[in-house]
């Protein structure tokens, strides 16, 4: 039986800077499924690498539960990818055409667990 989606959203947009499209993408999470944007990723200084924080990418076995499943976790600037099969999806990421704007494509779903 296939787990129940407590949310999911999918966005994407075209010709609008980065900042654009993250302050696009936390109202809509907010308004289309109630959940914040800052649960996954806390701000744009961080997800645009402005913030400092270092690089980091792991693929692994989550073995915390009784079935071990996949775990992905890329935060990289403007690219953040988190996985945990049968739990969560989540994909923030932008790519430049100019260098001021280019294309956004956000993805989120959570399973009850």
């Amino acid at each position: 039986m296939a787990a129940k989606k407590i949310y999911e959203i999918e966005i994407q947009r075209n010709n609008i800077s980065p900042k654009q499209f993250f302050s696009y993408c936390k109202a809509q999470m907010k308004k289309r499924t109630g959940v914040d944007l800052a649960s996954w990723c806390e701000s744009y200084e961080d997800w645009s690498g402005d913030s400092g924080i270092p690089e980091y990418s792991c693929q692994s076995d989550h073995e915390d539960w009784d079935e071990p499943v996949k775990e992905i976790c890329k935060t990289t600037a403007f690219d953040w990818q988190m996985f945990l099969g049968k739990c969560y999806n989540f994909i923030l990421e932008f790519q430049f055409d100019t260098e001021n704007k280019g294309y956004g494509y956000m993805y989120a779903v959570e399973f009850e667990r």
